[in-house]
């Protein structure tokens, strides 16, 4: 019994971690390397990231890990911060051949008669552009989902830790807190080129003029993105090194 590891046994299956232990293992034993399976190690993001429970099973439901782009916008739904400008970018994205998904955090507020109507211009506009799949109101999920309660600061720490890029395209602002948590995040940011913006930013920043196309900035962004080797290989470890990536892609032919 003390030879079972140092030789092959033809009834066994043998797995490695890594191409590299494949190839190692194969010259050791003289076999072919066909003879084994490689079957990576992976990473508990939802542990690791500090996910809450609410915010991971939207984004599976959601299929976040498959979206090329994911963009954040947490803003309450006020005029001034331009959502029509987000939701058109998205859609420009979209157009442009990068499955891209645009997260909204603001409730309106049932006391505003002006939110109200603003939010009605909003979903006319979803249904002209035909991408409700590609703008989600976080807010409106808690029913779904049987959350009563308010996006806490722990559900908008995991948003920022699962999403691509910080998106505000407000018209005015007085100065732009989201602006410091995703920096604190390392998260890329998108914005308007509005005075309180660029203070904050300065040049760290992809900024936009109010008056761009839509599909202009869209092109931007990616561009933006293409140039940030973190952004490549997060999305690599969250599509193929993930344990939920790990088990669809591996574990569950070997379970079965």
């Amino acid at each position: 019994p003390w030879k079972l590891l140092q030789e092959v046994q033809p009834h066994g299956r043998y797995i490695t971690i890594s191409s590299w232990r494949k190839k190692q293992l194969s010259e050791l034993f003289g076999v072919d390397s066909s003879s084994f399976q490689i079957v990576p190690n992976g990473v508990d993001l939802r542990s690791f990231l500090g996910v809450t429970d609410f915010i991971w099973q939207i984004a599976q439901d959601l299929d976040l890990f498959h979206q090329e782009i994911v963009l954040f916008f947490p803003s309450r739904i006020l005029r001034r911060k331009n959502y029509e400008l987000a939701i058109h970018i998205t859609h420009a994205l979209n157009r442009l051949g990068k499955k891209s998904l645009l997260l909204l955090t603001g409730p309106p507020d049932p006391h505003n008669s002006k939110t109200k109507e603003y939010l009605s211009e909003l979903c006319a506009l979803f249904k002209k552009l035909d991408c409700e799949k590609e703008v989600i109101f976080i807010h409106n999920l808690k029913e779904k989902y049987g959350q009563d309660f308010k996006i806490g600061y722990s559900h908008l720490q995991a948003l920022y830790s699962l999403s691509d890029i910080l998106l505000l395209p407000s018209s005015q602002e007085g100065f732009g807190i989201p602006l410091l948590e995703a920096a604190s995040k390392k998260l890329p940011i998108a914005c308007s080129s509005i005075a309180p913006f660029t203070e904050v930013t300065k040049e760290h920043t992809l900024l936009f003029n109010l008056k761009d196309d839509p599909y202009e900035i869209a092109q931007r962004i990616i561009d933006f993105l293409n140039s940030q080797p973190t952004y490549h290989l997060f999305k690599k470890i969250m599509k193929t090194y993930s344990w939920e990536a790990i088990y669809e892609n591996y574990l569950k032919e070997l379970v079965s």
